[in-house]
């Protein structure tokens, strides 16, 4: 039952070689025809404007969970003469998330 606890972690490594193996395999392929090259192009750039839409809209959220959350007594302690600002928390990570 001990060694139990190695078998996630055997399998996560099992499973990113055999990630590799695919993308090598995936990047020995053709590319294709000029026009499967102009389609995969275009879902490619529809793809990215999606998640950029989908981080814009995580970032208001954030933000406004960040207000919600923090209120008026926004500093929390944490150990004796430690506190740390959760507003800025959140402000970042919304950001972040549009940036991303």
């Amino acid at each position: 039952m001990e060694n139990l606890v190695y078998l996630p972690v055997l399998m996560a490594l099992g499973g990113l070689a055999y990630m590799a193996y695919l993308w090598g395999w995936v990047s020995k392929q053709d590319a294709g025809t000029g026009k499967m090259q102009e389609i995969s192009t275009a879902i490619a750039e529809g793809a990215l404007s999606f998640l950029n839409a989908e981080y814009r809209v995580l970032s208001y959220f954030c933000r406004s969970c960040g207000g919600s959350f923090s209120g008026s007594n926004h500093f929390y302690r944490i150990r004796q003469f430690k506190y740390v600002d959760f507003r800025s928390v959140y402000y970042r990570g919304g950001f972040l998330g549009y940036c991303g």
